[in-house]
Formats: structure tokens, sequence, C-alpha cells
């Protein structure tokens, strides 16, 4: 990418571009009914993440730009072991990733952050997917039904390959390697 481009992710509108320093815009649409963020790769492949009308959190990429999309990865929500209820709880929480980020060692690989909690590593441009580490807000948590620890702002070590800062939802900084 050009050094002077910039993109926004602009919930309903999609994504939102400027190559010429932010002086002219335009919208590029994608296949989220909300755009919640946007990496662009070395390799010119763009990454978003969102979600479609149902809530439910995808990964798609783009090798032109824009023009086409591709799912790449549809958000899985962490399976939990039900007790017996009589009285029905809570519904599932939707799984999504907030916050994306490149890896400045590798400037093909994506690093997501869901607000389940769930660290998540995209290889090949973004084609491959994998999670790679869940954050846990400890058991007693677990046993209280205490929602996991959201994340909501990744940020990838420019000084020490797969380190990763995780912003939480709790307002903690963590350092995952």
């Amino acid at each position: 990418e050009k050094p002077n481009t910039m993109y926004i992710a602009a919930r309903e509108q999609g994504i939102i571009v400027s190559e010429d320093d932010g002086q002219n815009w335009q919208i590029i649409t994608t296949p989220f009914a909300q755009t919640l963020d946007i990496v662009p790769l070395t390799s010119g492949v763009l990454v978003a993440s969102g979600t479609d009308g149902a809530g439910q959190g995808f990964i798609v990429r783009s090798l032109d730009r824009g023009k086409s999309w591709q799912s790449v990865l549809t958000v899985p929500v962490p399976s939990t072991k039900k007790s017996f209820e009589i009285i029905k709880g809570d519904p599932d929480i939707a799984s999504v990733v907030i916050s994306l980020t490149r890896d400045p060692f590798n400037g093909d690989r994506v690093y997501a952050g869901s607000s389940l909690g769930t660290l998540f590593i995209g290889e090949q441009a973004g084609k491959v997917w994998r999670s790679f580490y869940t954050l846990n807000a400890g058991e007693l948590a677990a046993l209280t039904g205490a929602p996991p620890l959201a994340i909501k702002e990744l940020i990838a070590s420019p000084h020490k390959a797969g380190e990763v800062l995780v912003v939480t939802g709790d307002k903690r900084l963590l350092r995952i390697f």
C-alpha cells in the first residue's frame, strides 16, 4: 500500500478509504451489516471483520482492493458446559472480532481479537486462521457465569516477534507471547 493511504471501518457504510492523505474519500462496500475493523497487508490484501444482520462475526479478505470479498473465518462461540436449568438463562452472546492488527515482522500475518476473549492468527495473507490464546477471567468467574474478557484492542509488538499487547474490556493491558 501507498504510505498516504488510510482505511477506516465505517460500521454500516463498510470501509472508507483515502489514497491522498485524507483529501478525498471513497466508500468500499463489504458483505457485512456492520464493518468493525480493517487492516491492509503488505501484499495488498485487505482483511476486514464485521457482523451479519444476525450479529454473527466473520472475517473476510479481498485480493482486489475491495471489489470482491472471500469469507475466511466464521468467528466461533466457545462451547460451554451447561448445567441443568429450570429457568432459561441469558441467550448465548455473539462472538465478533473487534480488533485486527498486522504483524510487523510478517506483513501477511494478522492478529485478531474477539469479544469473547479469543486471539486468532491469520496466515497466508489472512487465508488460514487458527485460535492461539483465550483470555480467562479465572476459575471463579467461570463458576459464577461472569462474561469472558472481551478484547477491545490489539497492538502487535514492533520489538519482539509473536508478542501482542491486548487491551481488555475491563481496562487491563496484557502481554501475550
